[in-house]
């Protein structure tokens, strides 16, 4: 018995010595091998570097025992400082070739300065960045190359109530697995095309991320995970469901505080159900005009024939009017849920295409009684925005044709903007750079944002272009051009401006010519 017990243990140590991971130093580094096969290793496996090291340049390869190793991965705890002592780390340059962040590896690393994310990083694990949050300077945009945030990747403290929250965090669409309570933001754009089922309690205030101010959703995102975030009580924004969105699940969207307010929401065309406790938790209240885009009105569970409804019991609906697709009204009448509301209006059937919305020069014609113009006269042009999103500030240079001579006041508001600041000033190359800042938010949609206020010498066609333009989400976001298409409601060769292009014009444009 005794002969078998010491084979089995001599066994046990051999199976232990194989099995073991290897680690080796370098220049002071610890390193840990992953895989032999693929020569990959670890950089800094629990060895708390940050009270040791003020500026650390991660390799992409290192030598050992004769044999090149790429660096794939930073370990847990490797740049924490040691327990009981402050961070003296500074900079961390991280190689391309690292394609997880262990947990706990930047936890207290408050000090670091000019943090960059490696361009092909697919993981980031729990807590990673735990008390560490500021060294992003307040925006978070991870690479699109990440496909896993572990619970509590990006948040700071012991819970998410005592969390610093991002000001703005930006997750791409190959995101696949999200772990609980992964990160807290002001303001949150989320692009995961899909995400499976996540391990989040259904019925108490955990969630994937938490929102205290504005959530936007790409267009490309199919699907909105089970328990996927809590709207804090700060939180007064509009909400758009993408198109490729067919079902909402029971606690998508979990209310924090019944002083939660969402505003305008819009359903896409591929909605087909909302299914109980979608939003649940707290009841916040909805304001402005629903719009469902689908010409089939998607299940939705009411208070008054469910037990658990979409929306929490005793949820207001603040003079909400609903918006669908021409020809619907009819079926959107008749379906639970929908036929609360007041169908006021029909949607645009255009209104379906507006997130493909862009910049454009537009052109107008301006003429005076079908003649030639002698002196100047003035025309009012509206400059009309598709924005997909609401929107707190605008900026934009607009280039005015020498011919053409602004009014006083050349800009003035319309009913879209109405209460917002509009200020002008000189910008780059003779352009003139014209700001709109919002009392509050100018809602998603589309219509005239500004009257502009012209005069111009004769008859003929004028292009007013507007470039730099840059649209403010919150208070952090600016996004692109992309974003934005402004009209001039002035048809091109119109010169009597009867609204219509036809043999009219044509004479008009002869007798200017003829000088007749």
């Amino acid at each position: 018995m005794k002969k078998l017990f010491l084979f089995l243990t001599i066994v046990t140590a051999c199976f232990m010595i194989v099995n073991a991971a290897t680690t080796f130093t370098v220049d002071g580094f610890k390193y840990t091998i992953i895989s032999e096969d693929e020569s990959t290793v670890e950089f800094g496996t629990d060895a708390k570097y940050g009270n040791a090291k003020t500026n650390v340049v991660v390799p992409a390869t290192v030598e050992y025992g004769g044999k090149t190793y790429t660096v794939i991965g930073i370990g847990q705890y490797a740049f924490a400082p040691a327990s009981g002592t402050t961070t003296k780390l500074l900079t961390v340059e991280l190689p391309n070739t690292i394609k997880y962040i262990g947990k706990f590896a930047f936890r207290y690393c408050s000090n670091l300065q000019n943090f960059q994310f490696p361009q092909n990083l697919e993981s980031i694990g729990s807590q990673a960045f735990d008390y560490a949050l500021n060294i992003f300077g307040g925006t978070v945009v991870l690479p699109e190359s990440v496909r896993e945030l572990s619970s509590g990747a990006l948040t700071e403290g012991s819970t998410v109530f005592n969390n610093l929250p991002i000001k703005k965090l930006v997750v791409g669409k190959n995101v696949e697995s999200i772990g609980k309570s992964a990160a807290y933001a002001d303001t949150l754009i989320y692009n995961a095309t899909y995400v499976s089922n996540s391990p989040v309690a259904t019925s108490d205030y955990n969630a994937l991320f938490t929102v205290t101010k504005c959530l936007v959703l790409g267009d490309d995102v199919c699907v909105i995970p089970q328990g996927f975030v809590l709207l804090e009580s700060a939180y007064d924004s509009d909400l758009i469901i993408p198109d490729n969105v067919k079902c909402i699940k029971e606690y998508s969207f979990k209310i924090n505080s019944r002083s939660v307010i969402i505003n305008n929401p819009i359903f896409g065309e591929s909605l087909r159900i909302i299914e109980p406790k979608a939003f649940c938790l707290n009841s916040p209240t909805v304001k402005g005009t629903i719009t469902c885009k689908s010409k089939y009105p998607p299940v939705a569970y009411e208070e008054e024939t469910a037990e658990n409804p979409s929306f929490p019991k005793n949820t207001v609906f603040d003079n909400c009017s609903l918006v669908v697709p021409v020809g619907t009204e009819k079926s959107y009448q008749l379906a639970d849920f929908w036929r609360r509301f007041i169908l006021n209006m029909e949607e645009d059937e255009a209104l379906g295409d507006y997130s493909d919305s862009q910049i454009s020069s537009e052109s107008f014609s301006f003429a005076q009684n079908g003649s030639v113009i002698e002196t100047q006269s003035a025309t009012i042009l509206p400059l009309s925005i598709r924005n997909k999103y609401p929107v707190s500030a605008i900026e934009f240079d607009m280039e005015i044709p020498t011919n053409i001579v602004l009014c006083s006041p050349s800009l003035t508001t319309t009913d879209r903007t109405e209460g917002a600041s509009v200020n002008t000033s000189q910008g780059v190359d003779g352009m003139i750079h014209v700001t709109i800042q919002a009392n509050g938010t100018i809602a998603a949609g589309k219509g005239a944002i500004l009257y502009l206020n012209i005069n111009a010498g004769k008859a003929g066609d004028y292009e007013i272009k507007l470039k730099n333009v840059k649209l403010t989400i919150g208070q952090e976001i600016l996004l692109d051009d992309s974003e934005l298409q402004f009209v001039a409601n002035h048809k091109k060769g119109d010169y009597n401006e009867d609204g219509d292009v036809d043999i009219v014009d044509a004479q008009n444009l002869l007798d200017y010519i003829l000088g007749i």
